[in-house]
C-alpha cells in the first residue's frame, strides 16, 4: 500500500492519465460529475485499463497490455490475481478492486439503474454487506482495521459513491507509482544491455542510467 503526500499523489495520477491517453484531471472530475451509473462504469473502465497497462510495464512487454484487455477482473486467471502474483498490488488493494467491481456489476449492469443512484442501491443492501463494501473501498491494511473501523460502522448509504471514489483514487495512485518503478527498472535493464555493446563497459552504462534518473552520486 502506497503512502505519500498529496502533491506527489496528484502528480502521479496526472502522469498515469497521460500514459493512458485520457484527458488530464478526468479522474478528479469523476468525484462529482455525471450520474452514479456513469460513475460506476467509468471508474472500473479506468481502473482496469490502468491495471493492464501497469502489468504490461512490469513485464516489460507491450503485447501483454492487449492480452490483459481480454482477461476478467476477478478469478484465478483474472487481472487482479495476476497483479497480486506479480507484487503490483497487495491484499488490501486486491479487496478494493474486487469490491468496486462487485458494486459495478450489481449496480451498473442493471438497465433499471441507469436513472437510479448509488444511495438507493446502498440502502437496499443488508447493513453487514454495506459495511464490508465500504471497508474494502478504503484500502485499509489489516493491521489498521481496528483503529479506523468507525469509518464503516453503522454506514450511511449516501457515502457509498464518495468511498468508491476514494478507493479508486488510492488504487490509481498506487498503480502510478508501480508503473514508474517498472519504467525505471526497464531503463536500468536497457542500460545494462547497452553495456554489452559499449566500449565504456557496465560502469558507463550505469552512470548514464543514473544520470537520466537523477540518481548520480554528487559527492564524486
Amino acid at each position: 500500500m502506497h503512502e505519500g503526500n498529496l502533491d506527489e499523489d496528484v502528480a502521479q495520477l496526472i502522469r498515469l492519465e497521460k500514459k493512458l491517453q485520457i484527458p488530464e484531471g478526468i479522474y478528479l472530475s469523476l468525484r462529482k460529475q455525471g450520474s452514479d451509473w456513469e460513475f460506476a462504469i467509468k471508474l472500473m473502465v479506468l481502473l482496469e485499463a490502468a491495471l493492464g497497462r501497469v502489468i504490461s510495464e512490469h513485464l516489460h512487454n507491450e503485447a501483454i497490455n492487449s492480452h490483459c484487455e481480454s482477461l476478467n477482473i476477478n478469478g484465478r486467471s483474472g487481472k487482479v490475481a495476476l497483479a497480486q502474483a506479480l507484487g503490483i498490488i497487495d491484499e488490501a488493494e486486491k479487496k478494493t478492486f474486487l469490491a468496486l467491481a462487485d458494486i459495478r456489476n450489481a449496480f451498473a449492469h442493471k438497465l433499471e439503474n441507469i436513472s437510479g443512484n448509488l444511495q438507493d442501491f446502498a440502502s437496499r443492501l443488508e447493513s453487514q454487506r454495506l459495511e464490508a463494501l465500504l471497508k474494502a473501498c478504503l484500502t485499509v491494511p489489516k493491521q489498521m482495521e481496528n483503529q479506523v473501523s468507525f469509518l464503516w460502522r453503522n454506514p450511511q448509504p449516501a457515502i457509498l459513491r464518495s468511498y468508491m471514489w476514494i478507493g479508486g483514487n488510492n488504487l490509481l495512485v498506487a498503480l502510478a507509482f508501480q508503473d514508474q518503478a517498472a519504467e525505471r527498472e526497464r531503463a536500468r535493464r536497457h542500460a545494462l544491455e547497452l553495456a554489452n555493446y559499449s566500449t565504456g563497459g557496465v560502469a558507463t552504462a550505469l552512470d548514464e542510467w543514473q544520470s537520466n534518473h537523477g540518481l548520480m552520486n554528487h559527492e564524486k
